[in-house]
């Protein structure tokens, strides 16, 4: 696992409900990075491919129903831009890996 990736587990687990077992916290992680991928490939092919139907409406809105099954209320920040992170997320305790400060929030590794 990167350093990055590690952090990322850090910073969700001190997120979640305690209710949230560890198995449930490990398979909230995977499943918020397979997502981010999804995203960040999204915005090369926007760039790279032409007449390529952007995602982002219907991978957000994916990224919403999963936090809804455990029940959290993050915001999220689902950028275009391929050059940074396409998956941001504002975690209640205010965290975040990225230039833009608290505002940004925390980028999620792919």
């Amino acid at each position: 696992m990167r350093p990055e990736e590690i952090s990322f587990v850090v910073v969700v687990s001190r997120n979640v409900p305690k209710t949230v077992s560890r198995n449930q916290m490990e398979s909230l992680v995977m499943r918020l990075q397979k997502l981010a991928r999804a995203l960040d490939r999204n915005a090369v092919n926007l760039c790279n491919v032409p007449n390529h139907k952007d995602q982002r409406e219907r991978l957000a809105g994916k990224v919403y129903e999963l936090l809804s099954e455990y029940r959290l209320t993050w915001a999220i920040n689902v950028c275009g831009d391929p050059r940074g992170y396409a998956l941001k997320i504002h975690f209640p305790s205010g965290d975040y890996n990225t230039m833009g400060g608290v505002e940004e929030g925390y980028g999620v590794p792919c």
